[in-house]
């Protein structure tokens, strides 16, 4: 495999920065497809005729071949497709892209947090789709990424240490290989419920939003999610949250990072005594404010396409995780939505059926082989 013309699907600042990247690290040509009626940040790109990125002080302009709302125009002749958007936006973008799937079609989902492919999978077998496809994902962004201007970003920090797996695993090496003259610092794991269970959003956002949820209505978000959000006994239930999380990843039989190891793996904050100190003493967190309401990400997407996907994993291999099951149901509460049934649940992704050992090896080699 050799990725040098590059989709990005997704307009939203860390798909920009993909796209910068791939231009000016990777030197690809790119397309960058948004959805149509773009808003005033992708008519600035268009009007730019690209993406200006900025890194340690210093801006570059990436020059894009194609933007465009047409997804024939923004995947023909590609050699690598990568969604770029949050987790709600997988199923659109697998609806969208499933008429269009053909043998060699390759699909990098960056990230896929958790359970994107097989968010993806679901879609593709639901839609027909018989073609033999290459799919994988990463269980985070590349970096972190703020909007400094019209047509462009601002490189926080560059996470080292990304998470890798195909589905099935059985190709992962060949896919990874390719992905890392991309993004050198990516590692292999061993199949895609490790990098699923291994996205960390779904720990540092959705109980420290829910237990601040007063304040964000009150203040409209106005403080800050890590400083002032995450106090002590917060900081241990994060901790608690963590190992019913690591619990699963135990019996399941795959690498567990705790969070606290995780942060300074990616380069977030400095090793510390626990994650209240790690948190307080992050240079990078401090600054980040709270959500400006209750429907922001760490509610709406981490919990419906993070702690239910947990949850419902855990009912399936028989773990108890009380602690993230309560959480699912307050937020379900809080936003009047029942999240165990609308979000990414093993039944909805149609896997609800299967033992542990069924799943694992279909994640290792796409079957279920029939016991004799």
């Amino acid at each position: 495999m050799n990725f040098k013309k590059i989709a990005i699907l997704g307009s939203g600042q860390g798909g920009l920065a993909c796209a910068a990247d791939m231009v000016l690290l990777g030197g690809c040509e790119v397309n960058l497809f948004a959805r149509s009626n773009p808003g005033k940040s992708l008519k600035a790109v268009q009007k730019a005729g690209g993406i200006h990125i900025i890194r340690g002080g210093e801006k570059k302009y990436a020059k894009l071949n194609k933007i465009t709302s047409n997804i024939e125009e923004a995947i023909e002749g590609v050699d690598l497709i990568m969604p770029v958007v949050p987790s709600y936006g997988h199923k659109y973008l697998a609806e969208l892209l499933a008429p269009h799937v053909k043998d060699g079609t390759t699909i990098i989902l960056n990230p896929g947090s958790t359970g994107g492919v097989l968010e993806f999978l679901k879609v593709f077998k639901d839609k027909g789709v018989t073609a033999n496809f290459n799919l994988a994902e990463t269980n985070t962004l590349p970096y972190a990424v703020r909007h400094a201007g019209p047509a462009t970003v601002n490189v926080l920090l560059d996470a080292e240490n990304l998470m890798f797996s195909a589905f099935p695993a059985e190709k992962t090496d060949i896919m990874l290989e390719a992905f890392r003259k991309l993004y050198p610092t990516t590692v292999k794991s061993q199949n895609i419920l490790e990098v699923a269970l291994n996205n960390g959003n779904p720990i540092s956002h959705p109980a420290a939003a829910i237990l601040n949820a007063g304040r964000i209505e009150y203040t409209k978000g106005d403080y800050y999610h890590y400083k002032e959000g995450i106090t002590p006994s917060i900081a241990r239930m994060l901790e608690a949250l963590d190992r019913e999380r690591l619990a699963i990843c135990k019996v399941i039989g795959v690498k567990g990072i705790p969070t606290s190891e995780r942060l300074t793996t990616l380069g977030y904050t400095e090793p510390g005594e626990n994650l209240y100190e790690q948190y307080h003493t992050s240079e990078f967190f401090a600054p980040i404010k709270a959500p400006e309401n209750l429907d922001g990400r760490f509610i709406t997407e981490d919990v419906p396409y993070g702690l239910v996907t947990w949850c419902t994993l855990a009912d399936t291999i028989c773990v108890e995780v009380p602690l993230m099951r309560s959480l699912v149901h307050i937020a379900s509460a809080l936003q009047g939505v029942d999240y165990f049934k609308e979000g990414r649940s093993m039944e909805n992704l149609g896997l609800k059926d299967m033992s542990l050992e069924e799943l694992k090896q279909f994640v290792t080699i796409g079957a279920i082989k029939a016991v004799s």
